[in-house]
């Protein structure tokens, strides 16, 4: 729809933004919405019924597609004071709630008023008066409120324009925001695969706070920070010490001391687990077949291994 609709500005991205939601998209006014723009643009002007409906109509292509608009329509054209105009906001947007005999009654009252307005104060033709206001309540169903178009149009301009030119630190930060929760972060991912990335293991060599790109495995890991049993000050402790080359040089110092205050046991099982310490020599080489084995090796032998390399 965005591509069709080639919006030039915030406001025309606003519009679409409103649009494209289930009531109007059912109503076809996206494809409406594109067919009078393109007229416009190549000088088909729109055929308004009333010069004040064009003035408020004009910027949408003659489609209602604020709550702001029809409010504007009801004070131009029907003579309601701004507090009238609001009123008949919230009766018609909550129409559907209401059944009782003085509901139906004050909406055919606001029907009644904003008609004879639109024709007495305004000149308007009465069936075309009649047809605007179905219009509006139609629109009411699915209405949305302008400044929250306009927000959700900048937040939106932001994101394409990220991800255009800074598109692996985009979708990093697009993992991050959504880490703590599973579905959504499944979503992602899925999608940044379809993108053509990878999403890596956690590894203490290349994990870091957030999530981050690998250039040369073209692919996305995640922080160490998002595995449970793995505190804020272990993380600490592992970026300050690494790379780890070898699990002697994970394990200890170079005078063969136990090398961690912060790491425990359960950080140890944690990144076992997990499969965080792939890029140890003796992973890569096949010394050690897998990370169940490694988990055997380090936890079954922590207390022994604490007490240092020698003894």
């Amino acid at each position: 729809f965005c591509k069709k609709a080639k919006p030039r500005t915030i406001e025309e991205l606003a519009t679409i933004t409103a649009i494209y939601r289930p009531g109007p998209l059912a109503a076809g006014v996206h494809r409406k919405y594109v067919k009078a723009k393109k007229g416009v643009e190549s000088g088909t002007p729109i055929a308004y019924d009333h010069p004040i409906i064009e003035e408020i109509l004009k910027e949408t292509y003659g489609f209602i597609s604020f709550q702001e608009q029809f409010m504007l329509l009801a004070q131009k054209l029907a003579g309601f004071d701004k507090g009238a105009s609001d009123k008949m906001r919230k009766t018609l947007v909550k129409k559907s709630l209401d059944s009782n005999a003085a509901k139906v009654q004050e909406r055919v009252d606001l029907r009644k008023k904003f008609v004879n307005g639109a024709v007495e104060l305004s000149g308007m033709n009465p069936k075309r008066a009649e047809d605007l206001y179905e219009t509006i309540e139609y629109f009411s169903g699915y209405g949305f409120n302008k400044s929250h178009a306009v927000s959700y149009a900048i937040d939106s301009y932001y994101s394409a324009w990220l991800h255009t030119h800074y598109e692996k630190e985009w979708l990093a930060t697009c993992l991050g925001a959504v880490d703590w929760n599973p579905k959504k972060l499944s979503k992602v991912m899925s999608e940044i695969k379809q993108l053509g990335y990878k999403i890596l293991d956690v590894d203490v060599n290349t994990s870091d706070t957030v999530w981050s790109f690998i250039e040369e495995r073209n692919g996305f890991v995640p922080p160490l920070s998002s595995m449970k049993g793995v505190g804020s000050a272990a993380v600490e402790e592992i970026l300050i010490n690494r790379p780890y080359t070898s699990l002697a040089n994970l394990l200890f110092d170079d005078e063969g001391k136990w090398r961690h205050s912060k790491m425990n046991k359960r950080c140890f099982d944690s990144l076992c687990k997990v499969e965080a310490f792939g890029t140890l020599e003796e992973m890569t080489s096949g010394v050690i077949d897998n990370h169940q084995q490694l988990h055997k090796i380090i936890i079954e032998n922590y207390d022994s291994l604490r007490k240092g390399k020698y003894g």
